[in-house]
């Protein structure tokens, strides 16, 4: 009894303490904003999860051990009255369970508007009412965020952290492991470890990744900067893929869109169903495998790397500006061996040309 009645008094903190007056408009007339504040230590916490359905949410890495919690309703309503009540009905709840701090956001289900004809005569809008919160926590405490129509921001958090968002975009940086989906927005990460990331209609940005990557959009470019430490799999329905360095090997898809890699070693797998594909490879090679049914694909090795090729198109060129041994060549195949190499290259379009080149791209 005890336990629940410490949490109750979290919630009564945090929705009424420290509140700027609702009366005090902000930017445009009708707009109200209401602030409110709460500090709960962070010992024997290990676990945060945020839930806000419209809203902006932002975690960072604090300076001390407590949890810092700042709200702030925005509410827009063209009545004063009708703007309070919309603010007082929204409230920001806390609690804690075996050391997991949940902070939630409760928006009114329902709202009783009376529509005048002379306003669908001019600009009127709907009241609303959305909570933004921006949260420091301690170092160690992992991360679940979710929003229906907001954006996340986590920076810091070197913890495990699972960020979605149904209609919004999701920010990381300075992380550890983590997942982050969108199903209708951005997903940017910079400087995380192993990521797990997906967006339905959006793009995706990666940099300077520490671990494995797997990144999936059904439509949407795929950009990955900067070197990443660990093997990448990508994969797009509809847009191009364009990676700057995959040292640990490379698996990529794309029903429409090109893919560009400048530069990976290892195995590299690489398929289009209509795009061009470009790739630099530099060693140590294991085997590279390139396909599209209707595009150009080119080959650019840093040095003549040892390796056995199999190029083949169904209505195109071959150009093998490489050493060969053992060559076996037509104008729509080609195989050979490079330096004794075993390593195969395997490339293939269905319409368009193959080109291999020694120097670098």
């Amino acid at each position: 009894m005890r336990h629940l009645a410490i949490e109750s008094a979290l919630v009564l903190s945090l929705v009424a303490g420290g509140a700027i007056p609702a009366a005090m408009a902000v930017g445009e007339p009708g707009t109200f904003e209401e602030r409110s504040s709460l500090d709960l230590p962070g010992a024997g916490l290990h676990a945060l999860t945020v839930e806000n359905a419209r809203g902006r949410v932002t975690v960072a890495l604090g300076t001390g051990g407590d949890v810092r919690i700042q709200a702030l309703k925005i509410v827009r309503a063209a009545a004063g009255g009708k703007a309070h009540q919309l603010s007082s009905d929204t409230q920001v709840v806390t609690e804690t369970h075996g050391g997991e701090l949940r902070v939630r956001v409760l928006y009114p289900q329902r709202q009783r508007v009376r529509i005048r004809f002379w306003d669908l005569l001019s600009k009127w809008d709907l009241p609303r009412v959305e909570v933004r919160l921006t949260i420091e926590v301690p170092e160690g405490l992992a991360l679940h965020l979710r929003s229906s129509s907001g954006d996340l921001f986590a920076n810091g958090i070197r913890a495990e952290q699972v960020l979605e968002s149904t209609s919004g975009d999701v920010t990381v940086t300075q992380a550890g492991t983590l997942r982050a989906a969108s199903t209708s927005g951005d997903v940017a990460i910079t400087d995380t470890g192993a990521a797990d990331l997906e967006t339905v209609s959006g793009d995706i940005s990666a940099t300077a990744i520490h671990g494995p990557l797997r990144a999936a959009s059904t439509s949407g470019d795929l950009r990955i900067r900067g070197t990443t430490r660990g093997t990448l799999e990508l994969e797009s329905v509809s847009g191009a893929i364009q990676v700057d360095e995959a040292p640990a090997g490379i698996r990529a898809g794309t029903t429409s869109g090109a893919v560009e890699v400048h530069r990976a070693s290892g195995a590299a797998r690489i398929k289009s169903a209509s795009g061009d594909i470009v790739l630099g490879m530099v060693p140590p090679l294991e085997r590279a495998d390139l396909s599209t049914s209707n595009g150009d694909v080119r080959l650019d090795f840093a040095k003549p790397t040892p390796c056995t090729l199999d190029l083949s198109t169904s209505s195109g060129d071959i150009h093998v500006d490489l050493p060969l041994d053992d060559e076996n060549s037509t104008r729509h195949h080609v195989t050979g061996v490079v330096r004794h190499g075993t390593a195969p290259v395997v490339v293939h379009t269905a319409s368009g040309d193959i080109t291999l080149a020694g120097g670098a791209r």
